[in-house]
């Protein structure tokens, strides 16, 4: 993926207009009709009985442990696999932590159920939305495998690119 002063490129490297509408980039090179985001209201900030200041949307998964690595070393919530169980919900001290399925974090903060989310950079590019990557957490490596079958005329993965 490469960058440019006008907004984020996809893999493909055609400009994202989201991207380039929040760097305040120029609209040319735009979908028709594609604007950036409504800024959403501020965070709450009541401190009512009960009630976050701030709900983050952790993935379950393989990207859990990391989060809750990163949440405690941020110092916004020491919390840990085991001590969470099966409990979706955790709040104390003004933030919310909602575990919620990696495909399902988008729509979380994209309908407001959640302020912030951690999720796989290809959950973030597979999801229809506009969605913003504040910044890169630098954990949660994959593996891309690719396989074909036995008999397949393929050679290697660079056989018949064009």
């Amino acid at each position: 993926m490469r960058w440019r002063e006008e907004g984020r490129l996809d893999g493909a490297g055609r400009t994202d207009p989201v991207a380039a509408a929040r760097a305040g980039g120029s609209a040319a090179g735009r979908s028709p009709g594609v604007t950036a985001p409504k800024p959403r209201a501020t965070l709450r900030t009541s401190r009512r009985r009960g009630e976050a200041n701030v709900s983050i949307a952790p993935p379950t998964g393989v990207l859990l442990p990391g989060a809750l690595r990163l949440l405690s070393r941020a110092g916004v919530m020491r919390l840990s696999a085991t001590e969470l169980g099966r409990r979706l919900l955790v709040e104390r001290s003004g933030v919310r932590v909602i575990l919620v399925r990696p495909a399902d974090v988008p729509a979380y903060v994209d309908h407001g159920a959640a302020d912030l989310g951690i999720v796989g950079k290809d959950v973030l590019w597979e999801s229809n939305g506009a969605h913003y990557e504040l910044v890169d957490l630098r954990f949660g490596p994959c593996r891309l495998v690719l396989a074909v079958p036995d008999g397949s005329k393929l050679k290697d993965p660079k056989h018949g690119r064009r």
